[in-house]
């Protein structure tokens, strides 16, 4: 597998995976699904919901799943791009949400795996854990 170095990817294709990678972080910031005026939502089932996210001409979608408490514990896109040696590969990518703790009243999850669903098998490629968490601090 190759990636380009991190940093040097530009053009449309790294706008609309920068928007996707902004949707996927936002169960640690949740009150944004609510005040986001550039969201849509559709129910897919009684666990999962379609939201598409628009900005500055450009559309990502993505599904969110819940788990039994409620919790976001999924997120997946059909295709988001890749940087590779020669340009970008679309492939599906997903994130994974566990741990839920609260900080300052705001429960979101502590835990977090970003994963590209490759022809060759699932590679994760990042994993992430929270600490302290602090909103609305200015300084």
């Amino acid at each position: 597998m190759v990636f380009s170095p991190m940093g040097t990817s530009k053009g449309p294709e790294c706008n609309s995976a920068s928007l996707l990678r902004y949707l996927s972080e936002m169960p640690l910031i949740p009150t944004t699904f609510l005040t986001l005026q550039n969201l849509s939502w559709k129910a897919i089932d009684s666990s999962s919901v379609q939201i598409t996210i628009q900005d500055k001409g450009l559309e990502e979608t993505c599904v969110f799943t819940f788990n039994e408490k409620g919790e976001i514990a999924k997120m997946e896109a059909d295709q988001r791009a890749r940087g590779v040696k020669k340009g970008y590969s679309m492939d599906r990518w997903c994130g994974h949400f566990s741990n839920y703790n609260e900080f300052n009243g705001i429960k979101v999850p502590t835990e977090f795996i970003a994963e590209w669903n490759l022809p060759e098998g699932d590679f994760q490629y990042a994993k992430f854990k929270v600490d302290t968490l602090e909103y609305n601090k200015l300084n």
